[in-house]
């Protein structure tokens, strides 16, 4: 059994083209634009931002060498972001150390049961679930995100673990709005749907997000009550060991059989 076949990477890096630079080196500019601010945001819904920054990067490199295939998207997606919000972080008792830890073990436990599943040859199991339960999950999580988003885009404060509390709480305080936050958020909105509609050439989000940094640092909207992600830490996080009890382990295991099946 060769090393290439653990990492197929390596056999593409030994034929490459020196005539591939430029385009692919325009291509990860053009993703890089795209996947930091989405990684950031789903990030954020899972309520671990820096998070969702290292998987806009890290996973890339790692599936460089260790994945097959071209087609096969690698990074933060919107459904775990909601899975660990919604199932997750109740764990964590609003701890935020506790959530990174809890959300590591799980990346792991979904890996190994992953890989067990590969091993077994239980991709079939995919074909069994209809196309009503799939779009019933999809639905799901969208309006898991938009009760989790909304309140940031009125610039209200979000309140309720479950998303019907989410919604409620923010039916209770439309009357705080800020008609900045709003404005921020509508206008993006507008712009993304306007590039779609227009240009679909250009790349909305990432107009809107040049737009909404211009605005902020222009007008000074920071200071305005305009809440910003705020210092980025550089290099790469510390690392450390998870040490997660067997009680962690058994209330994650439901998660990560769910979430290795989504995978």
């Amino acid at each position: 059994m060769t090393i290439a076949r653990w990492l197929p990477g390596l056999t593409t890096i030994r034929t490459y083209k020196a005539s591939f630079l430029p385009h692919d080196l325009a291509a990860g500019v053009t993703l890089g634009a795209v996947l930091v601010p989405v990684g950031l945001a789903y990030g954020e819904l899972a309520g671990l931002p820096l998070a969702g920054l290292y998987g806009s990067m890290l996973p890339l490199l790692a599936y460089a060498l260790f994945g097959s295939s071209r087609q096969v998207v690698v990074g933060p997606d919107s459904a775990m972001a909601a899975i660990v919000a919604v199932a997750v972080a109740p764990l964590a008792v609003g701890d935020p150390g506790r959530l990174a830890m809890l959300c590591a073990v799980l990346g792991v436990m979904v890996g190994v049961l992953c890989i067990a599943g590969g091993l077994m040859r239980l991709g079939f199991v995919a074909n069994f679930l209809s196309k009503p339960v799939i779009v019933g999950f999809m639905h799901g999580i969208a309006l898991v995100i938009v009760g989790a988003q909304l309140p940031k885009v009125l610039g209200i404060r979000g309140e309720g673990e479950t998303t019907l509390e989410q919604f409620a709480g923010i039916v209770a305080r439309l009357g705080d709005t800020q008609p900045l936050a709003l404005a921020i958020g509508g206008g993006s909105f507008a712009l993304i749907l306007l590039c779609r509609r227009f240009l679909p050439r250009v790349p909305g989000h990432v107009v809107a997000l040049l737009g909404s940094l211009l605005a902020v640092i222009v007008f000074g909207l920071d200071r305005q009550g305009i809440a910003v992600v705020g210092p980025i830490p550089t290099g790469l996080p510390a690392l450390s060991l998870a040490t997660p009890s067997l009680a962690d382990v058994d209330q994650l295991l439901a998660i990560a059989l769910v979430a290795a099946l989504l995978s």
